[in-house]
C-alpha cells in the first residue's frame, strides 16, 4: 500500500489486505510488530499501519498485535472516506 500509493489515493485493496491477514495469521509468533511500528513511524507511514491493521481488524477478524493501538480514528485522512462505504463507522 505504501508502493502503490493506494493509501494517498484513499483506495483499499482487498487483496492486499487479506493477504496481510493470511501472513499474519500464518506467521503470528514470528512477526516483531513493534519493530515494523517504529520503522513505519520513523518513516512516517504510521498512520498507513494503524489504518490497514485496523482494517483488517474490521473486515477478516484479524486480532490486532500487541502493541499497536488502532481505533476508528486511525483511518481519518485518505480512508476516511471507504469506510462507510463498506460498512465501517469511523467515530
Amino acid at each position: 500500500e505504501v508502493v502503490d500509493e493506494n493509501y494517498e489515493r484513499g483506495l483499499v485493496s482487498l487483496r492486499s489486505l487479506h493477504e496481510l491477514v493470511c501472513i499474519s495469521r500464518a506467521a503470528a509468533g514470528s512477526i516483531d510488530w513493534s519493530d515494523i511500528r517504529d520503522l513505519m513511524d520513523r518513516h512516517v507511514k504510521g498512520q498507513i499501519l494503524r489504518s490497514y491493521l485496523y482494517l483488517a481488524h474490521r473486515l477478516f477478524g484479524l486480532a490486532m498485535p500487541s502493541g499497536i493501538r488502532s481505533t476508528p480514528k486511525c483511518v481519518d485522512g485518505p480512508l476516511g472516506s471507504v469506510c462507510p462505504r463498506i460498512g465501517i463507522a469511523t467515530t
